[in-house]
């Protein structure tokens, strides 16, 4: 989609519904099974990482993974787990979750955690994955795996569809880890997964954001206030 914009936030948030289908394209239709994660039934308790708003999408994914896979998951800034650190728990997937992939507090507390589950003998070592939109970033070198969310660019600061891919990302492994653990079928996931289909949720999104124009003219009359 292109559009024209007077700056680069509002030509993102108008973008959204295009990053929405990509992600949905990739991985809508595609199982953790086939991306060859190698988790799934195994894990006691997922354990995400991240900043800003990757964590407020880390806090929404907390809930879907708690109420629709059945497995604990706790969420901390990476900042505050450098000070505070989780207790060490075996079986863990800990996701790190940052959109350039070189945040530096979230990469500190990824390391953080390694360096404690190799000095610890008797836990598990936890799987690695990462979540960003950036391919060949730091954070893709240092996980076993990562899911991109292909949102393209993001110039303005404020998370706008960068935010949103992360939260389809997020659903999509949810389902997945639902199914793997038998908390839900494979055909109910199809059900869920067609409520975000490629084909109706971007048609949707795009939809909401067409009244722009009067959302401009809102903010015009609001400015002298």
């Amino acid at each position: 989609m292109s559009v024209t914009s007077p700056h680069f936030m509002l030509q993102e948030i108008y973008q959204q519904p295009e990053v929405v289908g990509r992600c949905l394209e990739r991985y809508g239709r595609v199982g953790i099974r086939d991306w060859k994660l190698g988790i799934g039934k195994q894990e006691n308790e997922i354990h995400i990482l991240a900043c800003g708003s990757s964590r407020h999408a880390g806090l929404v994914a907390q809930y879907w993974l708690e109420q629709l896979a059945g497995i604990p998951t706790r969420v901390r800034s990476a900042a505050e787990f450098q000070e505070a650190p989780w207790p060490l728990t075996p079986n863990t997937l800990t996701i790190a979750v940052t959109q350039s992939g070189e945040t530096a507090d979230t990469l500190a507390a990824l390391r953080l955690e390694k360096v404690r589950r190799d000095q610890s003998g008797h836990i598990q070592p936890s799987f690695w994955l990462g979540i960003t939109n950036q391919p060949g970033s730091t954070l893709t070198q240092e996980v076993d795996h990562t899911l991109l969310t292909l949102a393209g660019s993001e110039i303005g600061v404020a998370a706008t569809k960068t935010f949103t891919a992360q939260l389809v990302v997020f659903f999509c492994l949810t389902l997945d880890l639902a199914v793997q653990r038998r908390v839900i079928s494979e055909e109910n996931m199809v059900l869920q997964r067609s409520a975000w289909s490629v084909r109706i949720w971007p048609l949707k999104q795009h939809r909401y954001l067409t009244p722009k124009l009067s959302c401009l003219t809102w903010t015009i009359d609001f400015r002298p206030c």
